[in-house]
């Protein structure tokens, strides 16, 4: 039925109207659409409660990278506001991650000699990871997180967890720690000092963590017990920590007891501004900020999509790319350090019930104001209560059950696992990340290199067909020799795909024809068609005509113009094996 105008006039009216409508609404962040005040209410209290995990985590990770205690503060303040604008995950926390820290401390350690171009230079190293990654956003490399494997990630970050937590142990010890960032050289260090070691410290740093671990256990039993709802009851389980470090500040006050403190904290909140560019010193630092992006990224990444898929949402690697990317900067701004996705501080956030990345501009204004509040008060904390909160909080980066689920499914990326994690605490978390990451890379070439090939016969009865191997019943044609490639041809694995044929039709002098089904061979690059090519001349010679069936559709489209189709012409490419054995007309034995 034809439309009138006055209909087709109110529809491109109203396809006007939503056209200004969207790109209003695109000067918004996506998330702001439909944004209630319910909404509101459950991310006050998510960025607040995200906070308290925060800002002990904050100062715990400056020292991990070496630089003052502020510096971890700063780059909390900045980066969730970015990254709100920009992001695509709801719940993703952005700011100071353990990963992230102990990298900058190797790139700062090799490339930095004079302590007071320590705070510029960490700032520097967050505006070069930050503009590769926005570089990497802009040419729409997101994929890139696809060439590291989920085992060697998980490899990856727990060494580098039992990394961070051995060099946390001179902090635990109040003993001095060498300048490595070795797993060997930290156990070794930490021998040696061993005589010069007083047992205040550790005692209190033994304190510490019992502290943390009995409220991680028994604090929400404990209420939940005297009645207080379930809600309140684990926000309590969240704060906890940020209620240890308040306790250590008070103890090391009062007590007199001799501890290494913190020590004097800058008034008031950064002022704002880009480091001054070093050339040299920019030259120095580039491959590692590369490392520091990509790591970074990956983090960050791996977690909104795990939160996402927990939600029923999705996240945009390359919009990822650039959110995270500008939140570096942004840290630079504020004389802060590389940031990334936290996994924990996200996870509290998910469970306090954040709604948007509005929970994260809470969590950065309530920083801010607590830096304003009681930024003089943090003097008093122990460094050994901010290792204790370290090792607390990366502990659970060492996790065995994932390697016990892949050792279970799949040996060769347990071993990958393995071999990530070993290399990752012995020589650092730079040559394991890159290491694994060949791994997989290796892992994935091998398996390729070594494709599942199948002769497959017919299922009396029916029309469908299975492998011969696993069902001796199956029907087959005498002349016929119908093989299955399971894997895409290309130049690694062409050699194994010839000598399968080869042994195949050695066992079966009388068969005539060969049928290649094409049903799962999603590519085949250069050299592949070569070799079907050869293949049709050298089958010739022996009496044996090649056939194709089951092309899918960008195969065909790959082949249409190739010698191979003209070799083999429209006879010997068949639609289905069906159709090829039809037009072959074999009957089966």
């Amino acid at each position: 039925m034809s439309k009138s105008p006055q209909t087709i006039g109110g529809q491109a009216r109203r396809r006007s109207a939503n056209r200004h409508a969207g790109s209003a609404g695109a000067r918004l962040p996506p998330w702001w659409r439909g944004y209630g005040g319910q909404d509101a209410a459950h991310d006050l209290v998510a960025g607040i409660v995200t906070c308290a995990v925060l800002a002990p985590q904050a100062l715990g990770y400056a020292f991990l990278a070496g630089l003052p205690p502020e510096v971890g503060l700063y780059a909390g303040l900045l980066p969730p506001l970015v990254y709100a604008l920009l992001g695509t995950s709801r719940v993703l926390a952005v700011g100071p991650v353990a990963v992230a820290s102990i990298l900058s401390a190797g790139v700062l350690g090799a490339t930095v000699h004079d302590p007071a171009q320590l705070l510029p230079a960490a700032a520097m190293l967050a505006v070069l990871s930050g503009t590769v990654m926005l570089v990497l956003g802009v040419l729409r490399a997101g994929v890139l997180v696809n060439f590291i494997s989920l085992p060697v990630l998980n490899g990856f970050t727990a060494g580098a967890g039992v990394l961070i937590m051995l060099s946390q142990l001179y902090n635990l010890l109040g003993i001095a720690a060498p300048s490595g960032q070795r797993g060997g050289e930290l156990i070794v260090g930490a021998i040696t000092a061993l005589p010069r070691l007083h047992l205040t410290t550790p005692l209190f740093s033994l304190s510490v963590l019992a502290a943390l671990l009995i409220g991680r256990r028994f604090i929400q039993p404990a209420l939940r017990g005297l009645g207080i709802p379930r809600v309140p009851a684990a926000g309590a389980v969240l704060v906890w920590p940020m209620i240890v470090l308040v306790g250590t500040g008070l103890f090391a006050r009062f007590s007199g007891i001799h501890l290494t403190l913190v020590g004097p904290i800058p008034r008031g909140l950064p002022q704002l501004g880009f480091p001054v560019v070093d050339l040299d010193l920019t030259r120095r630092m580039l491959p590692g900020a590369v490392l520091v992006a990509l790591v970074s990224y990956l983090e960050s990444v791996a977690i909104g999509r795990v939160l996402a898929r927990r939600r029923r949402m999705r996240t945009d690697a390359n919009r990822e790319l650039i959110a995270v990317g500008a939140a570096n900067v942004a840290a630079a701004m504020s004389l802060g350090m590389p940031v990334a996705g936290s996994f924990s501080r996200s996870t509290v956030a998910d469970s306090a019930g954040a709604r948007s990345p509005a929970a994260g501009m809470v969590t950065a204004l309530a920083l801010a104001a607590s830096i304003l509040l009681f930024g003089e008060a943090l003097r008093w904390v122990p460094k050994a209560a901010l290792a204790a909160i370290i090792v607390f909080a990366v502990a659970r980066l060492v996790d065995l059950r994932s390697l016990r689920r892949t050792w279970e499914y799949d040996r060769g990326e347990a071993a990958a696992w393995l071999l990530t994690a070993a290399v990752s605490f012995l020589f650092g978390v730079e040559p394991g990340l890159l290491l694994g990451a060949v791994l997989a890379l290796l892992l994935h070439v091998w398996r390729s290199s070594q494709p599942h090939i199948a002769e497959v016969g017919l299922v009396p009865g029916t029309e469908q067909f299975r492998e011969l191997d696993r069902h001796p019943e199956l029907e087959i044609w005498p002349q016929l020799l119908l093989l299955r490639l399971d894997e895409s041809l290309f130049f690694g694995n062409v050699a194994r795909f010839e000598e399968f044929i080869a042994a195949r039709l050695s066992r079966r002098p009388e068969v005539t024809d060969l049928i290649l089904i094409c049903s799962a061979v999603n590519a085949i690059d250069a050299t592949g068609i070569e070799t079907l090519e050869q293949l049709v001349e050298t089958l010739g010679e022996a009496k044996v005509t090649l056939h194709l069936a089951d092309l899918t559709g960008p195969i065909w489209d790959r082949l249409e113009d190739t010698e191979l189709l003209r070799q083999l012409g429209e006879r010997r490419v068949h639609a289905s094996v069906a159709a090829a054995i039809d037009a072959l007309a074999a009957p089966p034995i």
